[in-house]
């Protein structure tokens, strides 16, 4: 991938949010031992449970939901009777059933108010899957105070998992400071206690990674202790611990090995990887036509990933047959870019403004991206985006927006940019007139890009607007002189006006009205704007 820096933020933001799933939470709230049911003991069971006894119910609830898939609608309708019944662990059983989709499709509000309501029936067990929930607004609205009271009392009553959920919150920041010391304090206490426990050698790796590229020295052995332990999750860090050489000897058929392995796991953000590694013939074959066949996939399982639709339009994009493809890169880059891919909409500017591209030549949706573009801060927007406030071109009149980002790419050294600046100032169209400060903007872009051919002529005429007096005169025939020595129109045409209205000068002298240089210079500036380049 190109930009693999973001890989500990996509791991980690997708991954640790999802921390129910990973660490599976939410089926560890099913009773500790869950009976073997004959079919007498069945019937006896089911007669209980329609007469209201819920432990009946919650026995068979459980029974049913340990038998498996075929089974999973019956364990969902005696854990919804139990908790209508007032069991606290029917509404914990019937929330499992929501969260995970077993028997009913998923639906973490309403598990998040079966468990909610075991609580307030006073069971604690669910204190750590309502943690992770408060803290990631998981079925249930985002409270970081209430996160970290619910792993805090999750810890307090020895719960299983409490440790690692209360180290999640301090490796976050979530409801108190980012503390990561305490974190991994907390995740080795919880491993002393619990040591074959994957998921938290994951966690406690993830957090080390994050600290920089020598932790993975430290992080790689727990995530491969992670994996021998049979955690899924740790699949897809320790397949890119084996492809970029973090950690442990470069090994790039391990790597694709482990990456398949996340695959088959369903990890969702292994697909694009895999492909990528199809697509380079990195650790296995080369083969765009499955590289293709797992961006698609990765779309599939996660429609947020704006890189996935980026690489798959890239690499359509790339084929023989790209023309007949145009219509699906679009809508892909589209996608890509409305989920903030600024490679994507650095694309699709480049396709819409031109009118011999893949994509139908687009001047609206060209302003639309390029402006987009800009207001999340790529640097090679900033300047397009302001032209096109100039030009009334932009989706909106926010004039302001164009100040925003010429400053920004003056702070950038933006060719340019302070001369772009200085315009708007002296233009007076997009903020009031100020010559002052566009004639301070003029001179320092001539200080920092003394090629920069119109500046000259443009500080000239700021200063000449300002004032007529002699010293004025003087110094901006001199800057017109050098504008037109670099062959810029508008010098050439000041120029002439200087000879015709005799503001020009000889050293220290100023020269009567000089009609034929002024004619020459005229000559000179029409000449100039005829092999002047057509924009």
């Amino acid at each position: 991938m190109k930009w693999f820096f973001f890989f500990l933020l996509l791991f980690t933001t997708t991954r640790l949010a999802s921390a129910l799933e990973v660490t599976g939470i939410a089926q560890s709230l099913l009773p500790d031992s869950i009976m073997e049911l004959k079919d007498d003991e069945l019937n006896m069971y089911k007669e209980r449970a329609s007469q209201g006894n819920t432990s009946a119910a919650d026995a068979l609830s459980a029974f049913y939901l340990k038998k498996g898939e075929d089974f999973y609608s019956a364990g969902v309708s005696w854990a919804i009777k139990s908790a209508k019944d007032g069991s606290p662990q029917g509404m914990i059983n019937a929330g499992v059933c929501y969260y995970d989709g077993l028997g009913v499709d998923k639906n973490h509000q309403v598990a998040a108010q079966f468990f909610l309501q075991a609580l307030e029936s006073g069971h604690n067990r669910v204190l750590n899957a309502l943690a992770y929930m408060y803290a990631t607004g998981d079925g249930i609205p985002r409270d970081e105070a209430k996160a970290l009271a619910c792993a805090e009392k999750a810890v307090a009553a020895g719960l299983p998992h409490a440790l690692p959920t209360l180290a999640y919150m301090h490796a976050k920041g979530i409801g108190t400071p980012v503390d990561t010391a305490k974190a991994k304090k907390l995740l080795r206490e919880e491993l002393s206690r619990n040591p074959a426990h994957g998921n938290t050698y994951n966690t406690l790796a993830v957090i080390i990674s994050q600290e920089s590229d020598d932790h993975w020295q430290e992080s790689a052995p727990l995530f491969q202790k992670a994996v021998d332990l049979g955690c899924t999750s740790a699949y897809l860090p320790l397949a890119h611990a084996y492809w970029k050489g973090k950690g442990v000897e470069m090994d790039l058929e391990r790597a694709a090995a482990y990456m398949q392995k996340a695959v088959e796991a369903e990890d969702g953000n292994a697909y694009a990887y895999m492909a990528e590694m199809y697509l380079n013939g990195e650790g296995v074959p080369q083969n765009p036509e499955m590289a293709e066949k797992l961006y698609r996939d990765a779309i599939a399982h996660n429609a947020e990933d704006s890189y996935s639709y980026y690489s798959l339009a890239e690499l359509l994009s790339e084929k023989p047959t790209s023309t007949s493809h145009a219509a699906e890169i679009e809508e892909l880059m589209k996608q890509s870019a409305k989920l903030g891919n600024l490679a994507a909409m650095e694309y699709l500017v480049h396709e819409y403004a031109q009118s011999n591209g893949l994509l139908p030549q687009n001047l609206a949706l060209y302003a639309r991206w390029c402006c987009a573009a800009a207001d999340k801060g790529a640097t090679w927007a900033l300047l397009p985006a302001v032209a096109l406030y100039e030009h009334d071109c932009a989706p909106d009149q926010d004039g302001s927006k164009a100040i925003k980002f010429c400053k920004l790419a003056v702070e950038r050294n933006v060719y340019g940019a302070t001369g772009c600046l200085a315009a708007i100032y002296a233009e007076g169209k997009l903020t009031p007139q100020d010559l002052k400060k566009a004639e301070e903007l003029y001179r320092q872009t001539i200080r920092l890009f003394p090629s920069l051919t119109p500046a000259y002529a443009q500080l000239a005429q700021c200063m000449l607007h300002r004032s007529s007096d002699r010293a004025t005169l003087k110094e901006a025939f001199e800057l017109l002189k050098t504008g037109a020595e670099q062959g810029d129109t508008t010098a050439y045409l000041l120029l002439s006006k200087a000879y015709e209205d005799g503001w020009a000068f000889e050293g220290d002298s100023q020269l009567p009205p000089d009609k034929e240089k002024a004619r020459i210079y005229a000559e000179q500036a029409e000449k100039a704007s005829a092999s002047a380049p057509v924009e």
